[in-house]
């Protein structure tokens, strides 16, 4: 079958650098899909970077570009169509009569500040729309190289399970307590000896102060720095327990991965309010309108009245359920 190829824009004037690009990447994918094209070039156009929110305001310099390396190179470099990404600061802009979003045309300075057109940023509410039902919006897939690296590193005879924290300077009051999911590691590590519990640290924990390192716990700092091997992670693990953040949500949720998220719901920041979950998404309360059923689960209590015994007691359900099905003949 000869080659027939997309050409996409991700314009960085109006478009996050955040892991929400990760559903603008889902909506390319199914738009190629729909219309035939088993190849997609995508080009980042980056002639300034947005500052629309305090976070963004409060970038330190040269921080957005090594976003564009950790989170646009990374997760399109997972994205199965795309095979060439072309970034570019200069304004030379690549043009082809068919190209996505569909009518965009970033040659127009109107564009700048965003449009209905541009899918930048992208929401679950919007992605909800493109695919009304039909259609896999899970577009992450683990690579072969990332399957055998898992292999390599763990047990291949017992089922892995992960945890994954968030312990970030960023909206620190949003971040889990370690200690808790210390408590969580410990129970179920003695309640099923047959499995291993790998910890996913926080990638600005990691790089800044490393205090998911105090505890005795198996760690995969690999996984935390490196989205290929964490998605590899999640996918041969029998359950991954979460709490919410960027890289963890993007991985799992547009994965086939089995997760259960907690501290999703959280009054204390905008960005995971019942407020903002009205206008982008998920809705408030229920699940993913593409989750697998049963074994992808967003636990909606309020991240404040979250415990250990809560966290273990979910996840103990789940686990009882699947390590029964794995030894069933």
């Amino acid at each position: 079958m000869a080659d027939k190829r997309l050409l996409a824009y991700y314009d960085l004037r109006c478009a996050p650098l955040s892991f929400d690009f990760a559903y603008y990447l889902s909506a390319l994918n199914g738009h190629a899909v729909n219309k035939g094209y088993n190849k997609i070039t995508l080009c980042v156009y980056a002639p300034f970077y947005r500052k629309t929110n305090v976070v963004e305001l409060g970038y330190p310099v040269g921080y957005e570009d090594r976003k564009v390396r950790n989170v646009i190179y990374a997760l399109a470099g997972l994205t199965p169509l795309i095979d060439d990404i072309i970034f570019t600061k200069s304004g030379l802009l690549p043009r082809a009569a068919d190209s996505f979003p569909v009518g965009y045309d970033p040659a127009d300075p109107a564009y700048a500040s965003g449009s209905p057109l541009s899918l930048m940023p992208c929401t679950v509410v919007a992605l909800e729309a493109i695919y009304q039902g039909n259609g896999n919006p899970r577009v992450f897939r683990a690579t072969q190289l990332g399957l055998e690296w898992v292999n390599a590193r763990f047990v291949a005879t017992r089922p892995i399970v992960t945890l994954s924290v968030r312990h970030t300077q960023h909206d620190p009051y949003r971040n889990c307590s370690l200690e808790e999911f210390y408590q969580v590691y410990q129970k179920l590590s003695a309640n099923f000896p047959q499995i291993q519990i790998v910890v996913i640290p926080d990638q600005d924990d990691l790089m800044r102060g490393y205090a998911a390192r105090k505890f005795d716990w198996l760690l995969s700092p690999e996984a935390a720095l490196d989205h290929e091997l964490r998605l590899a992670l999640y996918s041969k693990a029998i359950l991954n327990i979460a709490w919410s953040g960027g890289p963890t949500w993007a991985m799992l949720a547009l994965s086939d991965s089995s997760y259960i998220f907690f501290g999703i719901w959280n009054e204390t920041a905008n960005v995971s309010s019942k407020a903002f979950f009205s206008r982008k998404g998920p809705h408030f309360g229920r699940q993913l309108q593409w989750a697998l059923p049963d074994t992808q689960i967003i636990d909606w209590t309020h991240a404040p009245d979250v415990t250990s015994d809560y966290m273990i007691d979910r996840a103990s359900q789940f686990l009882s359920q699947r390590l029964q099905i794995r030894a069933s003949p």
